[in-house]
């Protein structure tokens, strides 16, 4: 699990409401040695690793989520991750380092046009990515899901969905909220990524390649749970 916070599987479903002398305990530091993604641990599964630049590296899923399909014959679930050990994408409050102009970012660009670009023209597949930016997390990392064409229309309303299930049947998780975005050059959506202390969930759906894809990004306060099921 590369999030530093755990939850019990064994936690009954309405448990949710928090006991009064519950200790939240400080999260353990995991060291690069230590983290299954820093490349500098002597026990990375390298054999995965498709393809590494110089700030970001594109590996398969050990556990995929997505399954092989008729229109393509392998799973397609990739990760995405940081060279260096970094928890988010922005962790410097210097306001004059803008994220969108620094080489992880560019890669990370580069990264997922070429992969909703295949996706797409060889596969007929839609391409959903998804990241976590917070200042708990471990290592900065997106999930890249192949979905078929014909299902990206219902993303909108599964999301719809889940989170009003979050934010009504669980009164411990933090109250999320998306906000689209169809341009990243978007102000608001510029402020957002570029403040050192935002955290927030991000979707980017490419659903015919890398033309005019769409971001949800809801943001958090970083005491607050997130239930990533």
């Amino acid at each position: 699990n590369p999030y530093e916070v755990r939850v019990s599987s064994k936690r009954a479903l309405d448990s949710e409401t928090p006991s009064a002398h519950t200790v939240l305990k400080k999260p353990k530091q995991i060291l690069p040695q230590e983290c299954r993604f820093c490349l500098s641990n002597p026990s990375v599964q390298d054999h995965l690793i498709i393809h590494v630049s110089d700030d970001a590296y594109l590996t398969i899923a050990k556990g995929p989520l997505t399954v092989p399909t008729s229109q393509m014959n392998f799973p397609g679930h990739c990760l995405l991750i940081s060279i260096k050990h970094i928890p988010k994408l922005k962790v410097s409050e210097d306001p004059s380092d803008d994220i969108f102009d620094t080489p992880l970012f560019k890669e990370i660009e580069r990264y997922e046009t070429n992969i909703s670009a295949m996706n797409y023209k060889k596969f007929s597949m839609s391409t959903v990515a998804f990241a976590i930016n917070s200042q708990k997390s471990v290592h900065y990392h997106i999930q890249i899901f192949p979905i078929p064409t014909y299902l990206i229309g219902k993303f909108e309303p599964a999301l719809e969905r889940q989170v009003h299930f979050n934010n009504t049947k669980y009164s411990h998780n933090a109250k999320i909220e998306f906000t689209t975005f169809t341009d990243l050059n978007d102000s608001t959506y510029r402020s957002i990524v570029n403040d050192a202390d935002s955290n927030y969930l991000q979707f980017t759906v490419f659903e015919k390649g890398p033309e005019s894809p769409k971001t949800f990004v809801a943001t958090f306060k970083p005491e607050e749970r997130i239930d990533l099921q």
